[in-house]
């Protein structure tokens, strides 16, 4: 995992089933688009990152501060690697762990107002 820093106006995603909620896990905005230019369907994007549920919304997030953030590939996840179950996704994509602890209240109210243009992601 590589460390790096996120600057105050980095185009990254949010993704998330149902209701707006801020987590630690943040996705580079390139990487939840294809090679013909498209926004990947929300299928795709659970595929890419591994995620236990089909996400529902795309949410640009502003840090509008330098935050520090741990680099790393989304791992694959399948019944066979044991630990889960059902299939999560191959994994692969590009994902950036924030250092803002979102387990307290004052760091979950920090990121939710990073959060910007919250929109429903097609197909859904």
């Amino acid at each position: 995992m590589l460390a790096g820093v996120l600057g105050p106006s980095v185009w990254a995603v949010f993704l998330h089933a149902g209701l707006v909620k801020a987590g630690g896990w943040l996705m580079p905005g390139p990487e939840i688009v294809g090679p013909d230019g498209r926004l990947l369907s929300p299928e795709e994007i659970r595929e890419r990152f591994s995620l236990p549920e089909v996400p529902t919304h795309v949410v640009d997030v502003e840090p509008g501060r330098a935050v520090r953030a741990w680099v790393s590939r989304a791992a694959g996840r399948s019944p066979e690697a044991g630990g889960f179950e059902g299939h999560w996704g191959r994994g692969g994509g590009e994902q950036w762990r924030m250092e803002v602890d979102v387990r307290t209240k004052a760091g979950r109210r920090e990121v939710e107002g990073w959060l910007k243009n919250p929109r429903r992601l097609e197909g859904e």
